[in-house]
């Protein structure tokens, strides 16, 4: 017999609505990105996808919530941008939140 090799638990979180998944660590990392760049261009390109499925992804997910996770500004003098909805960092607190929780409950019972 091959020599035991030692297991243990892990996990991967998503949220569900209504039994369809909604935001998991992509989207969580998506979100982010598109806060801190500003930008959905620079989002698009930093998480290696284009505008149109980066842009395709978030009505996707505005359309099943019920409302708007990003907020964008035309360009112009200040050549225009993007930030997040008080609503997005609700829900990325709350995935955030599960996580840290589920994350200590398996730490707390791991040998």
């Amino acid at each position: 017999m091959s020599e035991k090799t030692e297991l243990g638990p892990n996990f991967k979180l998503w949220l569900e609505k209504e039994g369809e998944p909604i935001i998991g660590k992509g989207r969580v990392e998506l979100l982010q990105t598109i806060e801190r760049e500003g930008s959905l261009n620079k989002a698009a390109e930093i998480m290696n996808m284009s505008y149109r499925h980066l842009w395709g992804t978030i009505k996707k997910l505005e359309e099943r919530l019920g409302y708007d996770l990003v907020k964008t500004i035309k360009g112009g003098k200040e050549g225009g941008g993007a930030t997040l909805t008080e609503e997005a960092y609700q829900l990325i607190e709350e995935y955030k939140r599960l996580n840290k929780t589920i994350k200590t409950v398996i730490e707390e019972r791991s040998p």
